[in-house]
């Protein structure tokens, strides 16, 4: 029997946050003979979906259905024909929009700190508490700097990266990822923890030199966190005067420069529930740049 194997959106096998309305497809058949047509089937919207599209066409296959909405969560799987007999639907990828519109974002850009100082700066730590009535059945964060991020919640890292969110043109664009954090958070006080340091945006970039604060004086976090209760409601937790932030234990970091790191300076529990912030300061708030959505 012919299988369909690899069914990928964007090249991605986890399309968490897709980055685009129409994400393309690329899928596998395992077979030796060509197939003569395949079509793609549309889970979530109430009836199924399903759309033909060319046997040969199996690499970054055009969207056949409409656009994804903001925050839509949808199934998509893939069958094929070959000498006339049809193969068994691959198993499904789950799909899930970003958030597309502007107006989608409620939640400000939190700065600790601007400085015109042409010289390697110390990370900046920064904290949210905020309490949920009860464990949600699922959440995403929405996340991004002007800067470098790591993130975590009540203590656990929201993702393996340490470059988060990558070079970008900031003055384009700020690209941002979505993670889902529904196993992180708990009913009661909740955590969201943050270290932001200079990165691309305003650390020492190029040569004979370098050029101190391409895009700015101040590092910045954007970060919206979106809970689903058992009844399928979705709100999002207002953080923006929650934040407070310090200095981080990065006394010194630069890309290139490296990194000088005291540890004296990671306050214990500092990114955990109970935790007395009320000698840190809190930021400002300011509007956020354009927003992109990466699935990378």
């Amino acid at each position: 029997m012919t299988a369909i194997s690899g069914l990928r959106a964007e090249y991605r096998a986890d399309a968490l946050g897709a980055s685009t309305r129409a994400p393309r497809l690329s899928w596998t058949v395992e077979s030796a003979d060509a197939p003569e047509r395949a079509e793609v089937r549309l889970t979530g919207r109430g009836d199924a979906e399903v759309a033909s599209v060319g046997g040969d066409e199996q690499v970054l296959v055009a969207w056949p259905f409409s656009p994804l909405e903001s925050r839509e969560r949808v199934q998509v799987a893939v069958r094929a024909q070959i000498s006339g007999e049809w193969s068994d639907w691959s198993a499904p990828l789950a799909l899930e929009g970003a958030l597309y519109e502007r107006d989608d974002w409620s939640e400000p850009l939190v700065v600790p700190s601007a400085s015109a100082t042409t010289q390697t700066r110390p990370s900046f730590l920064l904290r949210a508490a905020f309490e949920l009535e009860a464990a949600p059945a699922s959440a995403r964060l929405y996340l991004t700097a002007q800067g470098l991020v790591v993130a975590g919640l009540n203590g656990s890292a929201v993702s393996d990266e340490h470059l988060a969110p990558g070079w970008t043109s900031y003055d384009t664009r700020l690209r941002y990822r979505v993670h889902d954090v529904t196993a992180l958070l708990r009913a009661g006080e909740n955590v969201l923890g943050a270290e932001v340091a200079d990165g691309w945006f305003r650390g020492n970039i190029g040569f004979d030199g370098g050029r101190w604060n391409v895009y700015g004086e101040h590092v910045g976090l954007l970060a919206q966190l979106e809970v689903t209760d058992a009844a399928g409601d979705t709100r999002i937790v207002p953080l923006g005067d929650a934040w407070r932030t310090t200095l981080g234990p990065a006394v010194r970091a630069g890309l290139y420069e490296g990194e000088t790191y005291d540890a004296r300076r990671v306050p214990a529990g500092w990114d955990r529930p109970g935790f007395d912030d009320s000698a840190w300061a809190p930021p400002e708030a300011r509007p956020a740049s354009t927003l992109t959505a990466t699935l990378e």
